[in-house]
């Protein structure tokens, strides 16, 4: 639903019922529907289906001795998600190593013919993952005044991964046979993060059990809630238009809001079967003031936005890690707080 569809002059006001009005348009009721969008959370476009939507108004009108008047929304969205192929990240560039050593000794298929960013080596491998689940939207918006409007927003999340890896898994059971009828080979060096071997050096065998561990740990995470998935989103903003029969504050406009964003898996703790290790959450506030005048006889409207308004720093934890041993937190990876941002805009009616 649009949060416009509640307008900025108070729809509702000015009409001769009386009382609260609940009254039902299309899609005031629980419906099924085929149509699909798509929603950006975090770098993954997923697809969603419309399950069932639930619109509800209530408009009522000024009473004796209040100035509240208006129509308020409500709008709830229930979505489900079966999704395929797509895109993630997370396999462990150790992987890498050890299939690169492989390859340099026994040969045949080269791993950059079938897995995707191959040059350079990534630190964290680019493959592919199933996910399934469902989700929630609810949302409000109101004009409880002809003036005064504010809108609220949340949203609920579920999604579980299957099917991880499947491009490195199909390149190993296609070279395993090979790589196995010459698993004696040592290799000429030491491979970094692998101990064992003749001389620091290491057999084939070895190599491919490594490389094995390491994809099995990785898909251990089947079944569980997405990396980088805030289960829980919302935000909130309300905004005030001094009336016209105020000579000082005539034109001026101000509001308000908030934006939060839940916590969100980072990585999974392998010896505590898998469980999830959460990042942190953040809360946003914005603001806004805008002033409306003539100018040569034109509606002229200025508006100063303010995003991020006291320039939270605080960085977003986007990779982590639980040591087995001390149990010890790690978070290696971040991502950096959006600025505070100012943007001032001038709308002119003709």
């Amino acid at each position: 639903m649009d949060a416009r569809r509640a307008g900025d002059d108070g729809a509702g006001a000015g009409r001769d019922d009386e009382g609260v009005l609940c009254r039902r348009e299309s899609g005031a009721q629980w419906r099924r529907t085929q149509s699909q969008f798509h929603y950006y959370n975090w770098g993954v476009f997923v697809e969603q289906r419309v399950r069932e939507n639930l619109f509800l108004e209530l408009a009522f009108n000024r009473q004796e001795n209040t100035r509240f008047t208006g129509r308020v929304f409500f709008n709830i969205t229930h979505w489900e998600i079966e999704d395929t192929a797509q895109n993630v990240t997370g396999l462990s560039g150790n992987w890498w190593t050890y299939i690169n050593a492989i390859h340099n000794l026994v040969g045949g298929a080269a791993p950059d013919d079938i897995l995707p960013n191959r040059d350079p080596i990534p630190a964290s491998i680019v493959d592919k993952q199933d996910l399934n689940g469902d989700g929630y939207e609810y949302e409000v918006v109101a004009n409880l005044t002809v003036n005064w409007r504010l809108s609220f927003s949340a949203s609920q999340n579920h999604q579980k991964t299957a099917n991880k890896y499947p491009l490195s898994r199909a390149y190993m059971e296609a070279n395993r046979a090979a790589w196995m009828a010459r698993g004696d080979l040592y290799t000429a060096t030491t491979v970094a993060l692998l101990s064992g071997g003749t001389e620091g050096r290491v057999t084939v065998n070895e190599l491919i059990e490594a490389a094995d561990t390491t994809l099995a740990t990785a898909r251990a995470e089947e079944g569980m809630t997405r990396r980088l998935l805030r289960e829980w989103n919302g935000s909130f903003f309300t905004s005030y238009k001094f009336p016209n029969t105020d000579s000082r504050l005539r034109g001026l406009s101000i509001g308000g809001g908030g934006q939060y964003q839940g916590r969100s898996p980072i990585g999974y703790d392998d010896a505590n079967n898998g469980a999830l290790i959460y990042g942190n959450d953040f809360f946003l506030l914005n603001g806004m003031i805008a002033y409306q005048t003539k100018v040569l006889g034109r509606t002229v409207k200025f508006q100063l936005n303010v995003n991020n308004l006291l320039e939270e720093q605080e960085m977003i934890e986007q990779e982590g890690v639980i040591n087995a041993t001390t149990r010890e937190r790690t978070v290696y990876r971040y991502r950096l707080q959006r600025p505070r941002a100012w943007t001032l805009r001038t709308g002119v009616d003709f």
